[in-house]
């Protein structure tokens, strides 16, 4: 968890993307601790939302960032 945040930390004040994923067997095993890590990223995600105007996008989404960002260039 520390390190995905400190990941998370340097992408936001870096203006980099983070990709962050989570697969069905991520929860599998132990569900309620599970959803309270993600809960503990939500909120720092809301952090670095406010301090960095960090976005969440999802891969469509990016995919037209970046698109745009090219055609521009």
């Amino acid at each position: 968890m520390i390190r995905i945040k400190s990941e998370m930390e340097y992408a936001a004040r870096n203006k980099e993307v983070y990709h962050l994923w989570w697969h069905p067997h991520n929860f599998g095993a132990s569900p309620e601790s599970s959803l309270a890590e993600l809960d503990e990223l939500i909120n720092h995600f809301t952090r670095l939302q406010g301090e960095y105007g960090m976005q969440s996008l999802n891969m469509r989404n990016l995919g037209k960032q970046i698109q745009e960002i090219a055609m521009t260039v």
